[in-house]
């Protein structure tokens, strides 16, 4: 598993710090020639376009220490989504929460050579409380 703090820096300057545990791209990239992935089938909620499908990584996220207060919800699975179709090898990452709603992307988030060090995503109202929605800059700070 690649595990990573995320910092995420919205357009007024607030900072959010996120846990998020993937698998290695090894494991991804096994998983993808033995048949084991999972879609997730639509009814997922909570972004302004819908896709038909994610596909599912066994990793998690989870918001760090205080930082609770700017967005709505503290943890969840991580969904890997295809919107990089120019670029097969650079895949986005998306944030759902325990009941199945999303509304974080981290645009690039990972490529063949492993986790990316920084990249731009987006946030959905329904997930912010403290965190401007709308675009956002990320980095990994570990």
């Amino acid at each position: 598993m690649r595990n990573n703090t995320v910092e995420i820096l919205d357009k007024n300057g607030q900072i959010l710090r996120l846990y998020i545990s993937i698998p290695s791209i090894l494991g991804i990239i096994k998983d993808s020639f033995a048949g084991e992935k999972q879609n997730v089938v639509a009814g997922l909620t909570g972004s302004s376009y819908l896709k038909p499908f994610f596909d599912q990584l066994p990793g998690y996220w989870k918001v760090l220490n205080s930082q609770k207060k700017l967005i709505k919800f503290f943890a969840g699975s991580v969904l890997k989504d295809y919107d990089n179709y120019k670029d097969l090898t650079t895949q986005s990452i998306v944030l759902v929460n325990l009941e199945g709603t999303w509304g974080i992307t981290l645009f690039n988030y990972f490529d063949v050579f492993g986790v990316n060090e920084y990249g731009k995503g987006t946030a959905v109202i329904s997930w912010v409380s403290g965190l401007a929605e709308g675009r956002f800059a990320w980095s990994i700070v570990d």
